[in-house]
């Protein structure tokens, strides 16, 4: 199921899906330490965050600004792949209604083998624990 926009309606509408696809949200968040989901379903109902609710699948973004561009954050794409792979057209919409010039994806090594017909390029990111 391709959908235009994510699936912030109305309060009940975001939470049903979130309901429903909570067990995708659990399995992506086990391979990051910045959010919980608790953290993820606060943040929907703040605004911060948009569920992208499929079938069998589910996509968490968020915007992010810096002072010389906006860009769209898919901090969580989890479920189905065939699914997530036909609804980054809707969330690419998205991101380029709101001004976005650039879409960001975290995630593991294989993520990028998936996604690279898509556009998207390998980007470092280097942290260290403090």
């Amino acid at each position: 199921m391709e959908t235009s926009q994510p699936q912030q309606q109305s309060k009940e509408d975001w939470e049903i899906e979130f309901d429903r696809l909570e067990h995708h949200i659990k399995r992506a968040l086990k391979h990051q330490d910045m959010y919980n989901l608790t953290d993820i379903k606060e943040n929907i109902r703040q605004g911060r965050l948009h569920i992208w609710g499929g079938k069998d699948s589910v996509i968490i973004t968020h915007f992010i600004e810096y002072p010389r561009y906006k860009a769209l954050n898919m901090l969580i794409g989890a479920g189905d792949y065939n699914e997530l792979e036909k609804m980054f057209s809707s969330v690419e919409l998205f991101a380029k209604q709101f001004g976005c010039k650039k879409i960001f994806l975290g995630g593991r090594k294989g993520w990028l083998r998936k996604i690279k017909h898509h556009g998207f390029e390998k980007l470092y990111f280097i942290e260290k624990e403090l």
